[in-house]
């Protein structure tokens, strides 16, 4: 029976993964881990700053998840170190739907067609490695034209075809979804949806296989925060950090011991002092708001007076 499935990333904003979860219109999500430059640039690969927050919401409801990542290499050489960077995002969550490696960019056309096709059999080659459900994910006119996709290799592959349409392409290779609009509307997501058709139950057959998460993965921590509470906010202060370029940042917590952790990167002296004036502030405006209702009552009962000191 085919399944709907969403794919989503940072371009979709903040979602409402319980309005997508009520709505039951869709199977499984497949999330964006990585992205890269814009279409025809160099590569430049980055993590999706709303991959930690989205991954962790499905997660939280139950929705089933497959990753993807965007890949621009054109030699074998770039794309290991795409490759690195899309394993260090995936890291040891466990994922219900495959693992795709995104092939469609412009840069890429450059290439001859024995030369992409290495290059992409090599990607697929290292993720399957890593004991996940590898996938190639393209478009039809794309795929036609600059891979061999009925080559001997590409064909181990599972293929997620990208054609908008209303009717089933029949390219003359065999593919296991299909993406068929990028202007689907689901409840939750302010923009258009990319949605797809799944024609094989995914989630049984990784479940089955053992596929479900990178093999010998050593977790760090900053890579599990997906299944900490703080997530959702910590993905929304990142997203805020790339939007705004911010090349300057403090974080201070404090531990259970009573002592405070404090890290500085790029701060010097001045803006040491502009933050901490802004959380003294920030502490004020907290117990004046805590403590409304008593400060209220003294004004009215009259029980302390008030200087104003004018400064010339």
């Amino acid at each position: 029976m085919p399944r709907t499935i969403l794919d989503v990333s940072r371009w979709q904003g903040r979602i409402d993964w319980d309005k997508v979860k009520a709505s039951g219109l869709v199977s499984g999500v497949m999330i964006r881990a990585m992205g890269n430059s814009k279409e025809g640039k160099p590569s430049k690969p980055y993590i999706d700053p709303f991959f930690a927050r989205n991954y962790a919401e499905c997660t939280r409801l139950g929705i089933p998840v497959g990753v993807y990542g965007y890949f621009k290499a054109t030699t074998k050489a770039q794309a290991d170190k795409e490759l690195a960077l899309f394993k260090k995002a995936l890291g040891g969550r466990t994922f219900q739907l495959p693992v795709a490696v995104d092939i469609e960019d412009k840069l890429q056309e450059a290439l001859s067609k024995a030369t992409l096709t290495d290059i992409v059999a090599h990607c697929l080659s290292v993720v399957e490695s890593w004991g996940v459900y590898a996938m190639l994910y393209t478009g039809l006119n794309f795929g036609q034209t600059n891979l061999y996709m009925g080559g001997a290799a590409l064909k181990p592959y599972d293929v997620w075809l990208a054609a908008y349409r209303t009717k089933k392409p029949a390219p003359g290779w065999p593919f296991g979804m299909w993406q068929y609009t990028s202007s689907g509307k689901i409840p939750g997501i302010a923009k258009g949806a990319d949605l797809s058709v799944a024609y094989k139950d995914y989630a049984a057959i990784i479940q089955r296989a053992g596929l479900g998460q990178v093999r010998g993965w050593r977790p760090m921590a900053s890579y599990l925060i997906s299944d900490a509470p703080y997530a959702p906010w910590l993905s929304e202060v990142l997203a805020t950090l790339e939007e705004h370029k911010i090349d300057r940042i403090t974080v201070a917590a404090p531990l259970a011991d009573g002592e405070v952790f404090t890290g500085y990167y790029n701060m010097n002296t001045q803006d040491k002092a502009l933050l901490a004036s802004n959380i003294q502030a920030d502490a004020v405006l907290d117990a004046v708001c805590h403590n409304g209702q008593r400060i209220q009552q003294a004004w009215e009962e009259e029980r302390f007076s008030v200087r104003l000191v004018l400064m010339m």
